[in-house]
C-alpha cells in the first residue's frame, strides 16, 4: 500500500531506542515558558505568536532551549493552540517522532516526554531527547505529526504463582506492524515492562495487570498499572492511563494499586491486559527553528 497522501514517505525504520525516564525531570527543568493565544470566535485562520510555527491545523510550537548532560542533548518545546482555535476542543499534540537535521546530517530522538493533561490554553511542556553531543548549531527540530493509527488489546492468562515473567511476545497490531514485548516481571509490589517496535514506527504500550479470583473488595481491588498513569484513575474501575507520547521503544515500571496479594489467599489466576496502539502514517514533517 502506497503512502497516503499528504503523508511523507519513510525511507527508514528507526532504531529502536529504550526511552529514559529521567529524563522527563530535566525537561521540567529547563521549559520556562508557555504562550497562550487569545480566543477568537470566527473561522479566520490567524498566523502563529511571535517565534512559534504551526505544525498542525490547530497547535504552535517552538523551541526554547537546548541543553547537553554527559548522558543526552535535550531539547525543550512549548506549545501553544492556534489564535484561530477553540483550546476546550483542541487535543493533545500527537507528534509520532522527532528529527534534528542538522548541517552534519539527521538524527532520529532517543525518547519525547510532555506534562500529562496540560492542554487547553495553556498548551503543552515538550521534552525531546537525542543521543550525547549531538551537535544543534544551525540545526532543525523537525516533526512528524500522528496521521493514521492501529491499536489493539491483548489479554493473557497466568498461573497465580509470584514472581512470574513473560519474554518475546509478538503482538501483530495490523497494517505490517508489530510489537514485541521484550519482557515483563510481575510480583506482589509491582512488575517491569520492556517493548519494541519490530516492524513499523512508532508506538504506545500499555500493560495493566489484574488478580483474579481474590477476596479483596472491589474499591481496593489490586491491580498493577504503568508508573505514570492517573493516580486518580488507579481504582478497580481503571480503564485508562495518562497516554504517553508514542516511541520506538520504552522501559517502565508498574506499581501497585490496592492491597498486596494475600499468602493465604492467592489469586486463581493473573490476567495481563496490554493495549497497543500504533503510528501507521505520518503527516509531512514540519521544522522549528533552532536558536543560538
Amino acid at each position: 500500500m502506497g503512502p497516503i497522501e499528504g503523508e511523507s514517505d519513510i525511507p527508514w525504520k528507526p532504531p529502536v531506542i529504550a526511552a529514559i525516564l529521567g529524563a522527563l525531570a530535566v525537561g521540567i527543568y529547563v521549559i520556562y515558558a508557555i504562550v497562550t493565544g487569545p480566543s477568537i470566535e470566527n473561522d479566520v485562520v490567524l498566523d502563529p505568536p511571535s517565534g512559534y510555527t504551526a505544525v498542525t491545523d490547530t497547535v504552535d510550537a517552538r523551541v526554547e532551549q537546548v541543553t547537553s548532560t554527559p548522558t543526552l542533548t535535550h531539547i525543550a518545546v512549548s506549545t501553544t493552540v492556534n489564535p484561530s482555535g477553540d483550546p476546550s476542543n483542541v487535543s493533545p499534540f500527537e507528534i509520532a517522532y522527532w528529527e534534528l537535521a542538522t548541517p552534519s546530517g539527521t538524527v532520529a530522538m532517543q525518547a519525547q516526554y510532555r506534562w500529562p493533561a496540560l492542554v487547553g490554553t495553556g498548551g503543552e511542556l515538550l521534552s525531546v531527547t537525542f543521543p550525547a553531543d549531538t551537535p544543534t548549531a544551525g540545526g532543525e527540530l523537525v516533526a512528524y505529526a500522528a496521521r493514521t493509527v492501529v491499536d489493539t488489546v491483548r489479554e493473557f492468562e497466568l498461573p497465580s504463582d509470584l514472581p512470574q515473567t513473560m519474554s518475546d511476545v509478538r503482538i501483530d497490531v495490523g497494517d505490517d506492524v508489530s510489537v514485541v514485548i521484550e519482557s515483563l516481571t510481575i510480583d506482589e509490589y509491582g512488575g517491569y515492562v520492556e517493548w519494541t517496535v519490530e516492524e513499523g514506527i512508532v508506538a504506545r504500550v500499555d500493560v495493566v495487570v489484574g488478580f483474579v479470583g481474590t477476596s479483596v473488595a472491589d474499591p481496593n481491588e489490586t491491580r498493577l498499572v504503568p508508573e505514570y498513569a492517573d493516580p486518580l484513575l488507579l481504582s478497580s474501575n481503571v480503564t485508562e492511563v495518562s497516554p504517553m507520547p508514542y516511541a520506538f521503544g520504552l522501559q517502565y515500571r508498574l506499581v501497585r494499586s490496592g492491597a498486596a496479594p494475600d499468602a493465604t489467599d492467592p489469586p486463581s489466576t493473573i490476567q495481563v491486559e496490554i493495549r497497543v496502539e500504533a503510528v501507521t502514517g505520518v503527516a509531512d514533517p514540519v521544522a522549528l527553528p533552532i536558536g543560538e
